[in-house]
């Protein structure tokens, strides 16, 4: 449901941001998306299959996932917003 949601809500949002500025802009958007819920399965996969970690561990695997996405992304805006000149 909350994929869905991403796709429906917030995807659309970032193209329409982006227009102009290269016509492969919102293709490579879709396929980072794409790609991030594919690594998403297969560590949450690796993590079950895991005889030490379990089901049990997927919420605390999928919080580290979104912890380093999370300064990932407050990385590269302090970086983009040093070199933007207005």
């Amino acid at each position: 449901m909350v994929k869905i949601l991403l796709h429906i809500r917030i995807l659309p949002k970032f193209d329409v941001d982006i227009k102009g500025k290269g016509s492969n802009i919102p293709t490579l958007n879709i396929s980072a998306f794409n790609l991030g819920v594919a690594i998403g399965a297969s560590v949450g996969g690796r993590v079950v299959d895991t005889s030490s970690l379990g089901l049990n561990a997927t919420p605390w695997i999928g919080a580290i996932i979104v912890l380093v996405g999370a300064g990932l992304t407050v990385l590269s805006y302090r970086q983009n917003k040093t070199h933007t000149t207005i």
